[in-house]
Order: C-alpha cells, then sequence, then structure tokens
C-alpha cells in the first residue's frame, strides 16, 4: 500500500510541476511518469509470465502500441 502512494505521489509532483510551470521537460518526466506507473499496474494486476504465456509475441506487440500511444498523444 505504501509502495502504491509512493507512485501517486511522484505523478502528482510532475503533475504539480508541470502545471505552475508547463515545459517540455516537466512534460517529458510527467508522461514517463504516467507510462510506468500504467504499465507497472497492468503487469501487476494481470501476471506477466500469464500475458506472456497466453499472448506470446502479441504481448510485446502490446505492449509497445500501449507504450507509444501514451507517449506520442
Amino acid at each position: 500500500m505504501i509502495l502504491v502512494i509512493l507512485k501517486l505521489l511522484v505523478v502528482l509532483f510532475f503533475l504539480i510541476m508541470f502545471i505552475r510551470r508547463p515545459r517540455v521537460a516537466w512534460g517529458i518526466g510527467l508522461l514517463t511518469v504516467t507510462t510506468a506507473v500504467l504499465l507497472d499496474t497492468l503487469l501487476g494486476t494481470f501476471n506477466r509470465e500469464e500475458l506472456l504465456a497466453e499472448l506470446g509475441f502479441f504481448f510485446y506487440v502490446i505492449s509497445g502500441w500501449y507504450l507509444s500511444g501514451l507517449t506520442c498523444s
């Protein structure tokens, strides 16, 4: 539970800094941290080994698609 709170605090910090001073560096940091938290949550919710066994190669395709979609939008 403490780890989840720490993750949310880091995302909140980057969000506040980006709102206060909207610079590219804070925007990239916010996107990076948010993507890492969302991917960690996805892999924590669904076991990575089970997803890899079920989807095979498409697991990496979906993960790459997910990451590129979040960072490009």
